[in-house]
């Protein structure tokens, strides 16, 4: 998931998008994360055990590919200690004009 996050993530060259994954959901169950943000959009990526991919042009972003929390300007530098693994394209959402207290996505 990647949520717009100035406050966290702006200046000193840490982009102003905080990017973090990967989680685990069994075909047919649900998750619930703690995805903070008070901007209408966020993105996301997701793949599944057979193949299947669900992502977009946003990015792309270097991804660690053990679980990770950074700032995209972090994942992007050459010089992250959390040298990426994969680069990948996010997909967009656009919560609306009022921020939706709980988002659910169905892939």
């Amino acid at each position: 998931m990647m949520t717009y996050a100035p406050d966290i993530c702006g200046g000193s060259g840490g982009g102003d998008w905080y990017v973090q994954g990967w989680w685990q959901v069994d075909f047919g169950k649900t998750i619930k994360t703690t995805i903070d943000t008070d901007n209408r959009y966020l993105a996301f990526y997701a793949e599944a055990s057979d193949g299947r991919v669900w992502g977009g042009p946003y990015g792309p972003v270097d991804c660690p590919q053990p679980r990770f929390q950074a700032c995209i300007g972090l994942l992007n530098n050459p010089n992250f200690s959390g040298l990426p693994d994969r680069r990948l394209g996010f997909r967009l959402i656009d919560g609306g004009a009022n921020k939706p207290s709980n988002l659910y996505i169905r892939l």
